[in-house]
């Protein structure tokens, strides 16, 4: 800070003046302070002791803030604060944060602060993008917070460059940027906080006060009102009475991490699956356990938390094939080998999503999470909820002063495959933060036992039930055998038709979305229409009772077809009636065995009329229009907008766009516009923009671009220099990058230049983008380069990109080495992009060694990228084969994808017969893939019937789906309002 600077505010630490100091001397803590006074200082009954420094000589100034636990925070305070376009106005911040980091100084939980006064638009997208990193619960970062935080790791590396990468890494963990003239002290003290995310968080995040978030946010608004002053250039005398409310508030509340003691958890609670219950001498609730392959691998893991690494593995096979029992045993290997250190901690209640987004950031050191269906985490209803956990078990893992933990999860294949599948681009990224997540921690469980793991269970083991399992099970699936899931299965196909019709609305509403708890009030409504009428005129008054008596009663002793949940007193969910929870084996089989059925009418009607969660009315609606029932949709997108939401209001445009009722599409953005919501701002703006009226078009872009809609800022560029305003569209794009720090335009004019054949225009304006800190252009740049020839240059800056942390590039740079004929270097690349989990280092390969007559290496490059969810190596191979006229070879790649995903090998077969000409064959498969929900079957449908040379049909399935029989659809409801 300037000479100038410190007289306004009083001087230094040492240079206070009397009147200052006489107005602050209860206070403030200088140098030299007595251990007295020191004393004198601390609140009194219980409260947490706050010690400030003013204008310190500390190498970050302004104020300097210790609590009694230990933590502390040193402040910057600015009145204003430029960035610049390439982050130098951030230099001496940098400079004083770098400082504090080399020297050692700053420890886990402490905060470097810059409280600035006036926050312009590249600060308030810093800021954000800094508390996303301490907030387990927010997602990804946008692409311009994104960009934010790449200009000051740029500048970070510029000023800085003797701070290795962790280093540099944990700065930004303690880094924080204030807006202090948003936060009012008044409100947050009285009532809810206007500074909202920031006052409430921020403690927590910075764990720099206090550790209860209620006097948190007391607290950081005192703080933070502070960091006002000082920044305002006034007077800290008020601080006497900050000084006063944290005495009277008593805030010091410490809260003890979840869990319990490994050795006090029930494993039947956590999931582990019954067993059968046979003559039982022991008295054991589990019989005793036999290692397999996967153990040792979880061996391994466990042994790398022994020693301090923290880890998550993710076990991954069809139901009751042993995952969870294997997680139970390695949790109990850690309390064995490090007895009463650790604690299991499982979220659960009020719902398992909810239990992890209240307490994730609680979570210390040596504890086990124990994620049991991770899919119930990682994709709810509300996919931005299921980001939220993801992002903050990444940053879980990834603290060092939290560590270590243990994460152990579990997963059907098929969910797995759901997760971890990278979208097509015409598809939202619901999971982008799960795939990075669960990325190298699949381990693989055995459906079934093998010959020498069978010997030992008959020779080695002295346990009635595992005797019995292996002398009648299937092909050694010893652990389905114990779970009963053979008589379950027997229960259910031999069950009478009304607890058939029960247990089959359970899984149709199991595999459309629904969460595992299924009301009673669906179950009852739905079911009449899974009967014909002479079953449903046979059943008796009490048909409801009886089948749901029969479908909770325990199979050997384990779990039923249905097993009830109680609601507790009190409860509001699902109406305070009881709920049902389906056995996980008979969804499974039941979900395969019904997936090409459509649910009946009754299935639809009972959904909207019992479910009340809009969030999961828009899942269940999304799953309708994925299986091109565009009328069930648009019911339940209506019934999830009357509900709040405003995602399904852009549905429903998409789907009234697509049949050609452009007054519906836009009288629902109008009725919501007073939302202000960017969505749909963006949404009306691209109508207007296809309705040809370009003014009201353009109106509505900037106001969605100034909202935060990036791609608004894209397509106003690309409406501007489509009706030949270019030079304004060169204009805007700069103008957003520079004022909205969204650099979409720029990106755009690139590739639109590129498009024309201008590829000295499309670098220039390519090169505006990296300087306005888009480090995605460097990618665009580099394929602009590799398309002249300039092979080094293009390398050069996939290796910036890589720097930036686009750790795919790898992929591309490996496919440089190979044209370069530097095949080591090309492998070693493809290994690391691999383990960073970008899996086209297998389609890469897998083509050159297609190129090379290796088959049989080939496929198995395609096998590898298959066991991660990726599928498209086994696309590439396929599209290979059938353009060297091999057929039959096409069609065996495609039954070996189907293993791991037969939706997509549906599609693959019916484009391999389109293309023999078997358009009733192609047809065929292609309805097959609509009932499975593939995305884009629809689509292929439609185009199949024009090649049938039936434009009506192919029209109106294009246009308005099908009807639940799967005939074509003539019309779809228009909108009358919610």
């Amino acid at each position: 800070m300037t000479t100038a600077a410190r007289g306004a505010i009083g001087g230094s630490a040492g240079e206070i003046g009397s009147a200052h100091r006489a107005a602050a001397a209860a206070f403030i803590v200088v140098h030299g302070l007595l251990e007295e006074e020191v004393q004198g200082l601390l609140p009194q009954g219980g409260g947490a002791p706050v010690l400030v420094r003013l204008e310190v000589d500390e190498p970050t100034d302004d104020i300097y803030c210790e609590c009694a636990l230990g933590r502390r925070a040193w402040v910057q305070a600015k009145h204003q604060l430029s960035v610049g376009v390439d982050g130098k106005g951030l230099k001496p911040v940098i400079e004083q944060w770098a400082g504090m980091i080399r020297d050692g100084r700053v420890e886990p939980g402490d905060g470097l602060v810059l409280a600035v006064r006036y926050l312009t638009g590249p600060l308030e997208a810093l800021r954000t993008a800094l508390n996303r990193r301490r907030d387990p619960h927010s997602g990804a970062p946008t692409g311009e917070q994104q960009e934010a935080l790449d200009l000051l790791r740029k500048q970070l590396r510029l000023v800085a460059p003797y701070l290795p990468t962790d280093a540099a890494e944990r700065l930004l963990d303690h880094a924080v940027i204030w807006h202090v003239d948003a936060a009012d002290a008044e409100n947050v003290l009285i009532g809810e906080p206007v500074l909202g995310r920031d006052a409430r968080l921020g403690a927590i995040q910075l764990r720099s006060l206090v550790e209860n978030p209620d006097a948190a946010a007391r607290a950081m608004a005192l703080l933070t009102g502070a960091a006002r002053a000082y920044a305002a250039r006034r007077s800290g005398g008020d601080m006497a009475a900050w000084r006063r409310a944290l005495s009277n508030e008593g805030i010091r509340t410490t809260t003890s991490p979840p869990g319990s003691r490994i050795g006090a958890c029930d494993p039947l609670r956590l999931g582990v699956h019954r067993s059968i219950q046979l003559n039982n001498p022991h008295g054991s609730e589990l019989p005793p356990y036999v290692k397999r392959e996967h153990d040792s691998r979880l061996r391994n893991i466990v042994d790398d938390v022994i020693q301090g690494e923290s880890r998550m593995v993710t076990l991954v096979a069809g139901s009751s094939t042993g995952k969870t029992r294997a997680c139970w045993e390695a949790a109990l290997d850690l309390e064995e080998r490090q007895p009463n250190r650790w604690l299991l901690w499982h979220p659960y209640s009020p719902t398992h999503a909810d239990a992890a987004l209240q307490n994730l950031d609680r979570v210390g050191p040596y504890t086990v999470v124990w994620l049991n269906e991770v899919r119930r985490y990682l994709a709810p209803t509300d996919p931005a909820a299921g980001e939220r956990i993801a992002a903050g078990l990444r940053r879980l893992l990834s603290s060092p002063d939290r560590g270590p933990v243990l994460v152990l999860a579990t997963a059907w294949r098929e969910q797995w495959n759901e997760m971890v599948r990278e979208p097509s681009r015409d598809q939202p990224d619901l999971y982008s933060q799960t795939r990075e997540l669960l990325t190298g921690t699949c381990i693989e469980v055995a459906e079934s036992f093998t010959v020498d793991e069978m010997a030992t269970l008959r020779t080695r083991v002295d346990d009635a039930r595992l005797l019995h399992a292996v002398e009648r099970s299937d092909a050694g699936r010893v652990t389905q055998y114990l779970a009963a899931a053979p008589d379950l299965e027997n229960k259910y196909r031999l069950a009478e038709p009304p607890a058939r019709a029960v247990i089959d609305v359970a899984i149709d509403a199991r595999r459309l979305g629904h969460p595992p708890d299924i009301p009673q009030d669906l179950l009852e409504k739905a079911a009449h229409g899974y009967l014909d009428d002479h079953e449903w005129n046979r059943v008796s008054d009490d048909w409801l009772g009886e089948a749901l008596r029969y479908g909770s009663e325990e199979c050997r002793g384990a779990v039923g077809l249905l097993t009830r949940v109680r609601p507790r007193p009190g409860s509001t969910g699902h109406n305070g009636r009881p709920a049902y929870r389906l056995a996980d084996h008979v969804e499974q089989t039941g979900s395969r065995e019904r997936a090409r059925e459509f649910p009946p009418a009754s299935f639809w009607d009972s959904i909207a009329d019992v479910v009340e969660d809009a969030g999961l009315l828009f899942t269940i609606a999304r799953h309708a229009e994925n299986r091109g029932r565009f009328q069930r949709a648009i019911g339940l997108y209506m019934q999830a907008v009357s509900k709040g939401s405003t995602r399904a209001v852009t549905q429903l445009v998409r789907l009234w766009e697509r049949a050609e009722d452009a007054a519906s599409a836009e009288a629902i953005c109008i009725e919501f516009l007073d939302k202000a919501d960017p969505d749909i701002l963006y949404v009306l703006a691209r109508l207007r923009d296809r309705g040809g009226d370009i003014g009201a078009a353009e109106a509505l872009y900037r106001q969605a671009a100034n909202g935060g809609r990036g791609e608004a800022v894209e397509d106003l560029t690309d409406l501007l220099y489509r009706v030949g305003r270019r030079v304004e569209a060169e204009e805007f794009a700069v103008h957003a990058a520079i004022l909205l720090r969204r650099t979409h335009g720029l990106v755009r004019i690139a590739q639109l230049l590129e498009k024309s054949g201008d590829l000295a225009g499309a670098e220039k304006f390519c090169r505006i983008a990296i300087g306005n800190g888009n480090s995605n252009a460097l990618i665009r740049l580099a394929r602009l380069r590799k398309k002249a020839g300039d092979l080094s240059g293009a390398e050069h800056l996939y290796r910036q990109a890589v720097e930036s942390g686009h750790t795919g590039v790898l992929v591309n740079l490996a496919d440089l080495r190979e044209r370069l004929g530097d095949f080591a270097a090309a492998n070693l690349l493809y290994q690391q992009a691999v383990e960073k989990g970008h899996y086209g280092a297998f389609e890469n390969r897998a083509r050159r060694h297609h190129q090379l007559d290796d088959h049989a290496r080939a496929e198995e490059f395609a096998r590898q990228a298959a066991r991660y969810g990726d599928l498209r190596t086994y696309g590439k191979l396929i599209r290979l084969r059938l353009k060297s006229g091999d057929r039959a070879g096409a069609e065996r790649l495609c039954g070996q994808a189907a293993k791991y995903d037969q939706d997509w090998a549906l599609t693959r077969l019916a484009d391999i017969r389109t293309r023999d000409g078997d358009t009733a064959g192609a047809e065929e498969l292609t309805r097959q893939a609509i009932e499975l929900g593939v995305p884009g079957a629809i689509e292929r449908l439609a185009r199949l019937r024009e090649r049938a040379h039936d434009p009506t049909a192919a029209y109106r399935i294009k246009r308005f789906g099908l009807d639940d029989s799967g005939r074509p659809v003539t019309s779809l409801p228009r909108y009358l309002g919610v």
